[in-house]
């Protein structure tokens, strides 16, 4: 049963990642401006915030790290309830990741955004330098290529 998740995970992650860049190519405008008014009105600076974690390296660091290690997060339930032979609760952690990932290619085909870090000021902050989504360049050439 192990072998069988790790395939489907890597299947279904695989196909998401794909879809995704494949969305890109739809064109939409970007939604940047509009969800940074939606935070601002929930109270929410994102500027703030990336202006905090850039002046405190740990956190900076720490949040970087566990960015890194997302892959790790998603493999480590997979094999603890696999080896708990807990199959019920590996299938519907199977099945919630493969709903995340189809919403988050819909939502993010339809209302794409560059990233406030990655696309409005990333290259002003030194240390806080991801933005958890597809790098800038690569999302400018996918909608570039868009006929």
């Amino acid at each position: 049963m192990l072998s069988l998740s790790v395939l489907f995970a890597v299947t279904v992650s695989s196909f998401g990642a794909m879809t995704a860049y494949i969305g890109q190519t739809l064109k939409l405008p970007l939604q940047d401006a509009t969800f940074v008014a939606i935070d601002r009105s929930l109270g929410f600076d994102w500027h703030s915030i990336v202006c905090w974690t850039d002046l405190n390296p740990i956190i900076a660091r720490t949040l970087e790290f566990v960015h890194a290690t997302i892959g790790f997060q998603i493999a480590l339930p997979i094999l603890v309830l696999a080896f708990l032979n807990r199959l019920n609760r590996l299938r519907v952690y199977l099945a919630g990741m493969s709903l995340a990932i189809l919403l988050t290619v819909v939502i993010g085909s339809l209302l794409p955004a560059a990233g406030l870090v990655g696309g409005q000021f990333g290259a002003n902050f030194s240390v806080l330098q991801f933005s958890g989504a597809t790098p800038l360049q690569h999302l400018e050439i996918l909608r570039a290529s868009a006929k």
